[in-house]
């Protein structure tokens, strides 16, 4: 992790929108292995990917909801707070002009739904 997180930042605050879509594909990516090493910085990092399903090119907004949804586990965890956040974030996604990130959204909204009815 110490290698990565400074490698991923600067990626993902990259002004090119086909570097910031790969950071956040390798954010997605890593969460199954390195989920606990990526805990701490997830706080962080939510915000930041919020921002990003308002980006104005759909491979990036639709890349995010699949990230997020990769997280799930951890924003189900982290309390009603955040998981109203991503909730509402989705919904909005849902809502989206593009196909794609519709498609994305709604996988990533049922994600969610599975790992927060299984708690």
């Amino acid at each position: 992790m110490p290698e990565l997180v400074p490698l991923l930042s600067q990626v993902l605050s990259n002004d090119d929108w086909m570097r910031k879509e790969s950071g956040i594909l390798a954010l997605g990516a890593i969460s199954e292995g390195c989920l606990a090493g990526m805990a701490e910085h997830l706080p962080q990092l939510m915000p930041f990917l919020f921002d990003c399903l308002r980006h104005e090119h759909a491979l990036v907004r639709s890349i995010t909801c699949w990230a997020i949804s990769r997280y799930s586990t951890w924003v189900v965890a982290s309390g009603p707070e955040l998981l109203y956040n991503v909730i509402e974030a989705m919904l909005e996604r849902i809502m989206d002009g593009s196909k794609r990130v519709q498609v994305a959204a709604c996988s990533a909204f049922s994600t969610l739904e599975e790992v927060s009815g299984a708690r």
